[in-house]
């Protein structure tokens, strides 16, 4: 099968900044996201985090914050089975 350039680009980059990064790399880029992601939601405040900017379906930032805090669990869940050694059954999607 012959990827598209773009598909090409997405490929050589998941390569290059996940399966073929250093364990401290990823991990620098990991906290460094999640120390960025805590400042600014506690610089807005409580109020403004519940806030719905828009449509009922629109999504507060504290919405937000749930859905990774929940999202993540779930692969950190995986992370402890694969750094134990233990197989995992099912990919996270």
């Amino acid at each position: 099968m012959t990827l598209r350039p773009e598909q090409q680009r997405a490929l050589d980059y998941a390569r290059r900044r996940g399966s073929e990064a250093t364990l401290d790399s990823i991990h620098q880029r990991v906290a460094a996201t999640y120390e960025a992601i805590e400042s600014q939601v506690a610089a807005i405040g409580p109020v403004v985090a519940a806030r719905r900017p828009g449509p009922p379906s629109a999504w507060s930032v504290h919405e937000v914050v749930d859905h990774l805090v929940e999202s993540d669990r779930r692969a950190a869940l995986q992370l402890a089975e694969l750094l134990a050694g233990r197989p995992v059954a099912d990919e996270i999607p």
